[in-house]
């Protein structure tokens, strides 16, 4: 579904992008559902070529190694559990934050990144499909950069006094954002 063509029937803006918000939500919802089942089933596939490697080698042990060999399986299987919770943990962590950032607009691919690396540095906790206080710093986060985000402004005068009021220089939101579009980017933010 392409913006274009929801314009071409005569759709305003603001219908699509409820359109395309509501589309983005069916797609982010299965894009987690289908990395969930891909995890679900590498490790149960895992699971399966571990114990059927156990039960050849239960074969040859006797009574009291079965026993320690089924105890050391058992806390194997326990502990590969709670791995896999972890892991489905941070795919819907990862997925909600994805979700949110977008939702705040960033203005292009490498802002998004940045943002998303400066979001994940403050280690919200997650309740249902919430960040627990959020919204409250990307309300300054987006006043402090918002020249980052495609509903923000250009970067002009209103910028700098904005971030001069918050006690920050220009100078210091441009190193700021620059560092965070570094690091989200996976580059080495340190001078050499």
């Amino acid at each position: 579904m392409k913006r274009e063509d929801l314009k071409a029937i005569g759709l305003t803006d603001e219908q699509v992008d409820k359109i395309m918000a509501e589309n983005g939500k069916d797609v982010e919802k299965h894009k987690t559902e289908a990395e969930t089942a891909k995890t679900v089933l590498s490790q149960t596939k895992t699971q399966l070529d571990e114990a059927n490697s156990k039960i050849e080698e239960f074969k040859g042990l006797d009574v009291d190694g079965i026993k320690a060999a089924a105890e050391k399986y058992k806390t194997d299987f326990e502990k590969a559990q709670a791995d896999h919770k972890i892991e489905l943990d941070r795919i819907a962590y990862t997925s909600a934050s994805e979700k949110f950032i977008d939702s705040l607009k960033p203005k292009d691919g490498l802002s998004r990144n940045a943002i998303l690396a400066e979001f994940a540095k403050k280690e919200f906790k997650l309740d249902g499909d919430n960040f627990q206080g959020a919204s409250e710093w990307a309300e300054t986060f987006k006043k402090d950069n918002a020249a980052h985000f495609s509903d923000g402004n250009d970067g002009s005068s209103t910028s700098v006094s904005s971030g001069r009021e918050h006690g920050d220089s220009l100078s210091g939101s441009i190193d700021k954002f620059v560092s965070a579009a570094m690091s989200g980017a996976g580059l080495s933010t340190e001078s050499k």
